[in-house]
């Protein structure tokens, strides 16, 4: 029997991590969970342990402030544990102190930068890797492992399987909505090569010693995390979902764009003069085409003019082009063409 593939299909290799029978999620190293389309979903021992190690040092911002007079940052409910427990600074925080006098940067740089770092145990990072990266994983690691810093992540970790839960149940319909509009296709020749599957992954990463509701997004060479602090409002969950769909549809298109080098010219110029709000597009131009048609995608299936957390609609003419293949993929999906014959006039 001849069945519907979709659009940004190719899943079969994140689809192993769901298990059979289970029609939610599979609990993964340290209390981490999976979406059903592989997204993951849990409390980073880099993240929180460089943010931990900054509420040490005095970092007390938060969205939300008690009474008059004094209006105490009312932090999150492991944030407030965590600090509770933790005592005197040990050496390691000392001399990290020395790093944060030389470098200060807003606590979202401090973030981006432990995640260049490897995970724990090791945290390991290698000559090519920035000497702030290199410094900070280092401090990271000899606090995790000399100063308590592990078993205060252990709390961390058992107090967020609410808010876990709470996000693969968004995350899990809101993907689906973006595979389920847009049907390209009846065979399953529809499905990508496993070699131009997912280009990188996607990682919710859980900051409950961040500010309460404090979102970004971070991508690096192989991962885009969506990094969120703790939240008292319910629409921030959907939030948090609506900017992991961005960055799961461009994980998916990635390999088919970084397959057609040649189909790229406008992209080279759109990044070549770039004038966004944000920072240049970092990485080969085939990152910024994904992002582009990634947008334009999540706009088709969510009939929406927003791409949260993503570079696409932050410069004019990044915006124009993705309004222009958003108006192009809404003509072509009528057809049921396959992704990859459709790519080439998107691009």
């Amino acid at each position: 029997m001849r069945r519907k593939t979709i659009f940004f299909s190719g899943l079969a290799l994140l689809g192993t991590l769901t298990l059979a029978g289970q029609g939610l999620a599979q609990w993964g190293s340290k209390a981490d969970m999976y979406s059903e389309d592989g997204v993951q979903v849990g409390v980073d021992s880099r993240v929180f342990s460089v943010l931990a190690m900054l509420n040490q040092h005095g970092f007390d911002a938060d969205k939300y402030l008690g009474q008059e007079p004094l209006k105490k940052p009312q932090f999150g409910e492991a944030r407030g544990r965590v600090r509770g427990l933790m005592r005197r600074m040990g050496p390691v925080q000392k001399r990290f102190g020395g790093f944060i006098a030389k470098h200060p940067q807003p606590f979202s740089w401090y973030v981006a930068q432990a995640l260049e770092a490897g995970k724990s145990p090791g945290f390991e990072t290698t000559v090519s890797d920035k000497k702030e990266v290199r410094a900070i994983a280092s401090s990271i690691h000899d606090w995790f492992h000399e100063e308590g810093g592990s078993g205060f992540f252990d709390i961390a970790v058992k107090m967020g399987k609410t808010e876990q839960a709470a996000l693969i149940e968004a995350i899990n319909t809101i993907t689906a909505t973006v595979q389920h509009t847009v049907v390209m296709g009846e065979t399953e020749d529809a499905l990508l090569e496993e070699e131009l599957n997912p280009l990188g992954r996607v990682v919710v990463v859980l900051a409950p010693m961040a500010p309460h509701e404090w979102l970004e997004r971070v991508d690096t060479a192989d991962v885009s995390y969506v990094v969120t602090g703790p939240w008292k409002s319910e629409d921030h969950v959907q939030t948090v979902a609506n900017a992991v769909a961005v960055a799961f549809a461009r994980t998916l298109v990635g390999g088919l764009v970084n397959a057609q080098p040649e189909k790229l010219a406008a992209f080279e110029k759109i990044k070549a003069g770039w004038a966004g709000e944000s920072t240049h597009p970092p990485g080969p131009v085939a990152l910024l085409a994904s992002e582009v048609i990634a947008c334009a995608a999540y706009q088709h299936a969510l009939e929406t003019d927003q791409c949260p957390l993503s570079i696409a609609l932050k410069d004019p003419k990044a915006a124009k082009e993705t309004a222009k293949i958003r108006k192009k993929l809404s003509k072509l999906a009528k057809n049921n063409a396959l992704f990859k014959d459709i790519l080439p006039e998107l691009l």
